[in-house]
């Protein structure tokens, strides 16, 4: 991420979350030419390979965290820093280049362009009360 931070969830105001990459990434070449997709892939292949003989027996559930703070989550609600605070609404992390891109493409394939130029800036701050 120290190559290209817009792998990184970002807010509006231009925080990054670098607990884990952005879902607008999933596609991009970014470890070694691999995307995030192709290596989770490859994880769940390898794990497969290796405990074949366990499965369904020894191991009978699988939990894999692949999100913020090990959750497989959307992270609004950042910690670091005193951004958050509960009940606070928390905020979009739609604006790294790639989740801008996505709303862009999005956009021109129904039609209407004008609305591919930026995320929601109206939704409120982090510690608004819903």
């Amino acid at each position: 991420m120290d190559k290209d931070p817009d792998l990184a969830y970002t807010d509006q105001w231009g925080r990054r979350n670098y607990e884990y990459l952005s879902l607008g990434a999933d596609e991009v070449p970014a470890l070694k030419g691999r995307t995030s997709v192709e290596c989770y892939a490859d994880f769940m292949q390898a794990f497969k390979d290796q405990f074949q003989h366990l499965l369904g027996n020894t191991i009978v559930e699988i939990q894999v965290g692949m999100g913020p703070a090990g959750e497989l989550r959307y992270p609004s609600y950042p910690e670091q820093d005193g951004v958050w605070r509960f009940p606070g609404i928390g905020a979009f992390q739609c604006f790294d280049k790639y989740m801008k891109q996505s709303l862009k493409t999005a956009a021109e394939a129904i039609g209407k362009p004008e609305w591919g130029h930026s995320g929601p800036t109206d939704a409120g701050h982090y510690n608004n009360w819903p």
